[in-house]
């Protein structure tokens, strides 16, 4: 009998490796802003290698992004980059939010906290 692809185990595999190679974590954890359990792959390890469920940080950041404030994470409270909001928000809030980065910088309101948490 002829294989005609990977099988779906395999499949599965693959994806579970590209999520994370995106941000997304492997394994659960209680998220540091609703303290609720998020289960694998519904959360994103962010830059400063700390996590966040997404809800919350679609729902944090949201709020952040439209009164042009950065958005920190809740474990350091080191600003989180414009490469991780672009995991989760569109062109256009990323947009917005790589502005709000550069005004942050060119006020010196970071203490160096903008890329190094």
């Amino acid at each position: 009998r002829e294989k005609l692809g990977p099988s779906s185990d395999e499949v599965a595999a693959r994806l579970a490796e590209e999520l994370v190679a995106l941000g997304a974590n492997a394994k659960a954890f209680n998220c540091p802003c609703c303290m609720c359990e998020c289960e694998p792959y519904a959360g994103l390890i962010l830059s400063c290698s700390h996590p966040i469920c997404l809800d919350c940080l679609r729902g944090f950041g949201a709020q952040k992004i439209k009164t042009r404030q950065l958005v920190e994470c809740p474990t350091c409270q080191g600003a989180i980059p414009h490469t991780d909001i672009a995991r989760v928000f569109g062109p256009a809030d990323v947009e917005k939010y790589i502005g709000i980065e550069a005004l942050s910088i060119r006020n010196g309101d970071q203490d160096g906290k903008l890329f190094n948490c």
